[in-house]
């Protein structure tokens, strides 16, 4: 039985993430630049199909998961942590692995658990929040009004990115959820992995036009 860094036995499901932690390493380091843009996010999840999360059944054999299908939580939280400078050793094969660890939903066939996204977000010293969504024209009011204070007042404005999660559909779950980043630069907000690369003024026009089509599910906010 393989042995892990420590010498100790490795179970099954260690020995899967090892093995698919040196497949993703290898394709990231061969294919990253179609994966991402100038600007080092992550806009192309529909090309990864070289890199793996979580594995299914079929006919008696396991086959993997491509994160072209389900790692948009993941691409999520890799361009939140990049847009607060804060990845530190955390390539996205690195992230793909503690989420198998803690937070992949039913194998990969779901993605990740929402609520993983802020926990792993903690655990990396960033503060995350979840914005109820009755109270989100509140929210906006906020922000707009901490935005002018902290200006007006010469400070800098506290760097704040979102992760957000949505039904692809206003009708039916059945065609599934996405989740991206949207991040602010320039005094403006961008949508990230997703079909858009329009910039938008304010945090509520990037909801709105999410629940044009979408559903709305969470908001996280996430600062350092």
């Amino acid at each position: 039985m393989p042995l892990d860094k420590s010498g100790e036995k490795m179970g099954i499901r260690d020995r899967i993430i090892e093995e698919e932690l040196k497949l993703n390493l290898s394709a990231w380091d061969r294919c990253k630049s179609s994966y991402v843009e100038d600007s080092e996010f992550i806009e192309h999840q529909c090309r990864m199909g070289d890199i793996y999360y979580g594995r299914h059944f079929l006919l008696f054999k396991r086959r993997r998961y491509p994160a072209s299908y389900n790692s948009c939580e993941i691409i999520a939280t890799y361009n939140a942590l990049l847009d607060l400078d804060s990845l530190g050793e955390c390539d996205f094969p690195t992230l793909i692995s503690r989420y198998h660890k803690n937070g992949i939903f039913f194998a990969g066939l779901f993605g990740t658990r929402i609520h993983s996204i802020k926990r792993l977000l903690i655990k990396l010293g960033l503060n995350a929040r979840f914005i109820c969504k009755k109270k989100l024209s509140d929210y906006y009011e906020s922000l707009e009004k901490a935005c002018d204070g902290e200006e007006a007042e010469g400070k800098n404005v506290t760097k704040k990115t979102y992760i957000v999660s949505f039904w692809n559909s206003r009708r039916t779950i059945f065609h599934g959820l996405h989740t991206v980043s949207i991040t602010v630069a320039n005094g403006g907000y961008r949508i990230h992995n997703n079909s858009t690369s329009k910039r938008f003024g304010t945090l509520r026009e990037c909801i709105d036009y999410i629940n044009e089509d979408g559903r709305l599910i969470s908001v996280i906010e996430v600062t350092r």
